[in-house]
């Protein structure tokens, strides 16, 4: 199966349609294979005047045991995962299809993969790229919530982690947040803190949650029943050599075919006040038998002692109108 695609000649300019393969299945026919290694792999020449160039168009081997796609050039992760359904879907009609999908960036990786499979030791599941590090959010959150809950408030823990995920969504993606959230709804049963506003026991409130947030937990699902993982060989040039030979101890940021969501200034701010509610909420809730969200309001003066990095004053301005709005604190500068 082969892609048609429009480019520009390299030399002379001129359009033309370049043909280069989009899957190859060497189960089904095995002699395909020489396809692969062979040096004018994915060459196209210009019918005008004659130049030929490699065309790096994304591309999947289907094989016994794995099967490999080649994404051919850089992509942001969303528009990555993308390309990779779409590669997937030719999958072949037959039974014997493994669920192994390996994703490199260029060929000259798969190549390398091809004829060592050592280099394929260290992979990342693609979900894990998609999801940006909330981590700074994440344990503080646990560590509140399971305090709360030690000390029988599990109707407040379960507050403290349905105010966290309102305000950052991407944390229902992770997996040990939903669950200990999830958790905090059942513990708390019909029990509700005296600051709650809405009626609804925690259950059904964690219904809610579910349906609306449903996709950020089940990304996977998009590209079942495969399990897609990335393989950046040669990607991490600030390692040794053992990297080269599949290090686990790699670290995600030195990928250069996958752009990856990044942590914006703003966003980190939230996340820093996040962390400052969390736990301003839990000391004041600790420290009394019937506290209450009005009380450590009045009390907590939040101050945000870092300095705001690069952030424009519209952009402080939002943060402390997004601040106030759940907590009723004010950042001071």
């Amino acid at each position: 199966m082969k892609w048609d695609l429009e480019l520009a000649c390299r030399k002379c300019g001129k359009p033309y349609v370049a043909t280069p393969w989009k899957a190859l299945d060497v189960v089904t026919n095995p002699g395909l294979r020489d396809v692969i290694t062979a040096p004018d792999f994915n060459m196209n020449g210009c019918p005008a005047c004659g130049y030929s160039q490699a065309v790096n168009a994304p591309f999947i081997l289907w094989e016994a045991h794995f099967n490999a796609v080649v994404l051919g050039q850089r992509f942001k992760i969303d528009e990555a995962i993308g390309v990779i359904k779409t590669l997937v879907d030719t999958r072949p009609d037959r039974t014997d299809v493994a669920e192994l999908v390996i994703v490199f960036g260029v060929f000259e990786q798969l190549k390398k993969a091809l004829t060592n499979t050592n280099l394929t030791s260290f992979r990342i599941p693609i979900w894990d790229l998609l999801i940006r590090d909330w981590s700074g959010v994440k344990h503080p959150l646990e560590d509140a919530a399971d305090a709360l809950v030690q000390r029988d408030m599990p109707e407040r823990a379960f507050i403290l982690y349905a105010e966290a995920i309102r305000h950052v969504p991407e944390l229902y993606a992770d997996t040990d947040v939903r669950e200990k959230f999830l958790m905090s709804a059942h513990l708390a049963g019909t029990r509700r803190a005296p600051e709650q506003i809405d009626d609804r026991t925690a259950l059904e409130q964690a219904q809610e949650y579910e349906e609306k947030l449903a996709h950020f937990a089940n990304q996977g699902e998009f590209l079942a029943p495969y399990q897609v993982d990335y393989c950046p060989i040669d990607e991490a040039s600030d390692m040794d050599k053992g990297f080269l030979e599949g290090d686990r101890h790699a670290s995600t940021v030195a990928l250069k075919h996958i752009e990856l969501p990044r942590m914006g200034d703003y966003e980190r701010v939230r996340g820093c006040l996040l962390v400052s509610f969390v736990l301003s909420a839990t000391e004041n809730w600790l420290g009394t038998l019937e506290p209450s969200l009005t009380r450590w309001r009045a009390l907590n003066q939040m101050r945000f002692d870092a300095h705001w990095p690069r952030l424009h004053p519209n952009s402080k301005d939002e943060l402390r109108k997004w601040f106030h709005s759940f907590t009723g604190a004010s950042i001071l500068e």
